[in-house]
Parts: structure tokens; sequence; C-alpha cells
């Protein structure tokens, strides 16, 4: 929750230097008195930092010193895991997030049953989530813990994120995306927001529209074992690149330069 606009106008006082960032569509269906406190952060900043265009398109209307830059992922505490030799070549489909994301889940949640009936050595593995009945007997679930996190998302041999598409999710920033190609492993999600800028379909992983395609693309990766680990490398090398600390941290030191010389940042 953002302050009361007098206690920002008071901090503003002591300290002008204000930058503010956030995640996610926060302006969408939120009560009007929080728009309004969000916007007048906004307006009061000397920048804004945010994930993905369309919340930039947003604070623009307010503030045009904005830096827009995805995720960042710490890849050196997302790490592929050690290769070993699972079981019957087992196959584990994952997905990270919360029950308030979940929901997104039943979008493709018989089909993901049905994969399980049909491969005798796949099965699911939520991480954060409370049971969901649609997805059958062969899917297991593990509280999200820091301590264990990384480990378990190590566990997956696909990574999903299926979502709706609507004004709440095109402001999403992707990071469970971040988590799994940090993590070396292929990534399936809905072609909506930035996932479409951050998976490369069909390098990184795969963009899936509609059933049909979600179908054909999970079926693609747990057919063949070469594809996952070529996607899951292409994945580790572009978090590094593009998305890691390393690459993020001087953009935001860059700007916070800029700003004590009074410039601005783009």
């Amino acid at each position: 929750m953002t302050l009361p606009i007098y206690l920002q106008n008071i901090i503003k006082k002591i300290n002008p230097n204000i930058v503010f960032g956030f995640d996610d569509a926060i302006f969408i269906d939120s009560d009007i008195k929080y728009v309004q406190r969000l916007n007048h952060i906004i307006r009061i900043a000397k920048a804004v930092v945010i994930g993905n265009d369309y919340t930039e398109d947003y604070v623009k209307q307010f503030n045009n010193n904005v830096l827009s830059f995805p995720g960042p992922i710490d890849c050196g505490k997302y790490t592929p895991r050690a290769e070993k030799k699972k079981p019957n070549e087992e196959i584990i489909i994952g997905w990270v997030g919360s029950d308030s994301t979940s929901e997104y889940l039943k979008l493709i949640s018989n089909l993901l049953k049905e994969l399980c009936d049909e491969y005798s050595n796949v099965s699911i593995e939520i991480i954060g989530s409370k049971p969901i009945k649609s997805l059958g007997k062969k899917c297991s679930y593990k509280p999200w813990d820091l301590k264990t996190e990384v480990e378990n998302i190590q566990n997956f041999d696909i990574g999903i994120m299926p979502l709706p598409n609507n004004k709440w999710t095109q402001g999403k920033c992707g990071y469970k995306i971040f988590q799994y190609m940090a993590t070396g492993i292929p990534t399936i999600a809905s072609p909506v927001g930035i996932n479409t800028q951050i998976i490369e379909n069909g390098i990184t992983g795969f963009l899936a529209k509609n059933a049909n395609d979600w179908s054909e693309k999970l079926k693609k990766l747990i057919n063949d074992k070469a594809l996952r680990i070529a996607m899951g490398k292409a994945s580790r090398k572009k978090a590094e690149e593009s998305y890691s600390f390393e690459f993020s941290t001087p953009k935001l030191i860059k700007c916070l330069q800029l700003l004590t010389q009074k410039k601005p940042i783009n």
C-alpha cells in the first residue's frame, strides 16, 4: 500500500530524490484512494522503475523518467540442477506461484491430467498452491518456502505459466519464467504481455495460445529429452545475459547517478 499523499509530500521535502518502483498492474481495479496515492507518488518521484511496457505506458501519463527492465533474477541463487538420472525417466511438469494465481492453472488442468494419464512417467508438481481437484491424482503439492524454493524448481523438467489475457495479466512481469530460465528449465507460457518478449519461441521455450498448442508443445518436450536439455541451456544463457543482477544492476546504478546530477535517465 502506498503512503498517504501528505506523508509522500513530507518525504519529498526531506529528500526530493525519490525513486519509486512497482510490479504488476496495481492500478487496475484498485480503490480510487489507492490509485490517487499511486499516481501522486509517480508524479513526484525523480524516477520510476517498472518491469514491462504495459506499466510503462501507464507511468508515462504522469512521469517520463522511467527505467524499465524485466526481472531481475539472481542467477547465483537460481542455478541448474546437477544432472541426475531419474527413475523410469520420470518427467515433472512444474509450476510455482501462490493460491491467488493458481486459478490460472485451471485453464489447462484437464489437459495436464490427460497427459499424466497418457504418459506413465509424467507427473505434475505444484509449489505454493492448495490442491486443485481437476489436476488429478498424479499431482503433488509443496508449500512455498524460501529455503527450499530453488531445490524444488530444480526438480522440474518443464516449467509452465498459463495466463488468461486481460488487463491485469498484461501487467504481469513474468517472474516465474525467469525462475525457470535461470534454473535451466524450458518454459511453456501463454503469449500474454511480457511473456512474448521473454520467451524466444522454439529456442528457450514455447508460447501456447490455446489447448491444441499446449498439448502439442508439452508432448514435444515430453518426447524429446535432447530438446528439453537444449532449451534449458539456451534459457540459462538468456537469463545470465539479459535478466541477471549482473546485467540489471549497472543500469540501475547509472540511473541513480544521472538523478544525482539532475539529468534525465532516458
